[in-house]
C-alpha cells in the first residue's frame, strides 16, 4: 500500500542565494518527521544535497515567461546596495504561481532561502487552515503587529484598517482556496495599481500583504524569528532565551549567514550547522 502523502515546500531564488536553499532544505529533512518534497525554481539545479533529499526543479526563466511574472514586478521603485533589482528579480514572484507548479496539490509552504529549520514542518502543515471556523483564509503566517511593510504613505492610506500583517519569508498556503478565490490575479491588479500610483517600495512582500489583508491564520512566533532583531531589547517578547524556542529562523535584509565579513552581526553560527559560507566570487563564475 502506499504511504502517507508528502507535503511539499516550495523555494525560488536566483544563484546568489543557492547556498541559502540548500542550507534551508537540509535542515528542513533533518527535522521532519514524514515525508517531504521541494519544488526548487532557480538558475541552476541545486547540486550539494544527500541523494534521500527529493527535489523537482524549474528554470526560473522558463517560468518567468510561462507564467508572466514580469506582470508582479514593482519598476517603479528602484532599491539600492545591497537590495538592487529586488523589485525586478522573478524569483520573489514564483510565490504567486505555486497553485500552478503544484496543480494537483491542496496545501503547500513558501519559504525563503535565508531560513533554517529547527522544528518538524509535518505538525505544522498537517494542523494549519484546519480551522471549521475560518474556511477562507488562504494562508497561514506569522502575524506582526503594526501596519503593512514597505507601504508609501498612499499605500498606507489604502489599507488604513490593517493593524496586523505577516512576514511572508515563511507562510503556508492553501491551494485549493487560492484557486477558488482567483488570489493571483488580485495580486496582479495590485501591481498594476502600484505601477501606476505608487503604493509601496518593495516587491513581493507589500502586494501579498495587501490582498491577505488580516484575513489568514496566526502561526507561532517561533515559525518565524527574526534574526537581525535577536539581541534588540524591542522585540515584542520574540527573544529566546535558548536556540530551542526558535523553530524558524529568518535572516530577512540585506545581510545573509552565507556571506563573508559581516558575521558578528547576525548570528550566523546557527546557520553554519547546515551550510558553509561563500566568498562572492565564488557565486559569480
Amino acid at each position: 500500500s502506499e504511504g502517507p502523502r508528502p507535503y511539499y515546500l516550495v523555494y525560488a531564488s536566483d544563484e546568489q542565494s543557492r547556498p541559502g536553499v540548500e542550507a534551508s532544505i537540509r535542515s528542513v529533512q533533518a527535522h521532519a518527521s514524514g515525508p517531504v518534497e521541494f519544488l526548487f525554481v532557480g538558475d541552476e539545479p541545486l547540486q550539494d544535497l544527500p541523494d534521500n533529499i527529493r527535489v523537482h526543479f524549474r528554470q526560473l526563466s522558463e517560468v518567468a515567461e510561462q507564467y508572466h511574472l514580469h506582470e508582479f514586478e514593482n519598476d517603479r521603485f528602484q532599491r539600492h546596495g545591497k537590495n538592487t533589482g529586488l523589485n525586478t528579480n522573478h524569483a520573489n514572484y514564483v510565490r504567486f504561481v505555486i497553485h500552478k507548479l503544484l496543480p494537483k496539490q491542496s496545501k503547500a509552504m513558501w519559504i525563503d532561502a535565508d531560513t533554517i529549520v529547527e522544528c518538524d514542518v509535518i505538525e505544522l502543515m498537517k494542523n494549519a487552515l484546519t480551522n471549521p471556523d475560518e474556511p477562507k483564509n488562504t494562508i497561514a503566517a506569522v502575524p506582526r503587529e503594526g501596519v503593512i511593510n514597505g507601504l508609501t504613505r498612499r499605500g498606507r492610506k489604502y489599507s488604513s484598517d490593517v493593524t496586523v500583517s505577516f512576514n511572508a519569508g515563511m507562510y503556508i498556503i492553501n491551494l485549493d482556496r487560492w484557486r477558488e478565490q482567483h488570489m493571483t490575479e488580485m495580486v496582479k491588479r495590485i501591481a498594476a495599481v502600484n505601477r501606476q500610483y505608487g503604493l509601496y517600495l518593495k516587491g513581493s512582500q507589500p502586494p501579498l500583504a495587501l490582498v491577505v489583508g488580516e484575513n489568514f491564520e496566526h502561526l507561532p512566533q517561533s515559525w518565524n524569528v527574526k534574526m537581525v532583531d535577536l539581541d534588540r531589547n524591542d522585540t515584542g517578547g520574540n527573544r529566546p532565551e535558548k536556540k530551542d524556542w526558535m523553530c524558524l529562523m529568518h535572516w530577512s535584509g540585506p545581510n545573509k549567514p552565507w556571506d563573508r565579513g559581516h558575521e558578528d552581526k547576525i548570528h550566523p553560527e546557527y546557520w553554519l550547522t547546515w551550510g558553509t559560507p561563500v566568498e562572492p566570487e565564488d557565486l559569480d563564475e
